[in-house]
């Protein structure tokens, strides 16, 4: 009969030990839960989120302009080798040809 009341003291042990080690872990869980999800935490992974994302965007659009300039330049220097056109900037002096001239009514 002894050896029963040691067994079933030692199970009673074991089992508040383990109830009360569960209940810590699953409150400690539930604290660290229920902080990532209040407005100021959620804000701020929102904010995070989309300042990563709008750099993403600027940088790939920045990288897609610079490229096109690239071709643009490529393919402005190819046409002015093909058809023999030598590159002049007007000047302030240089006469503006009349079809390029821009008349506003008054």
């Amino acid at each position: 009969m002894f050896k029963r009341v040691i067994w079933w003291a030692v199970g009673a042990t074991m089992g508040s030990v383990g109830s009360h080690w569960a209940q810590r872990k699953v409150k400690r869980k539930l604290a660290a839960t229920v902080s990532r999800y209040t407005p100021p935490a959620v804000a701020g992974r929102l904010k995070d989120s989309a300042v990563e994302r709008t750099y993403a965007v600027v940088d790939g659009v920045r990288t897609a302009v610079e490229t096109g300039k690239e071709a643009a330049g490529q393919r402005d220097t190819e046409l002015r080798s093909k058809y023999g056109i030598d590159r002049q900037v007007p000047n302030e002096t240089s006469e503006i040809p009349p079809h390029r001239k821009l008349e506003l009514p008054r």
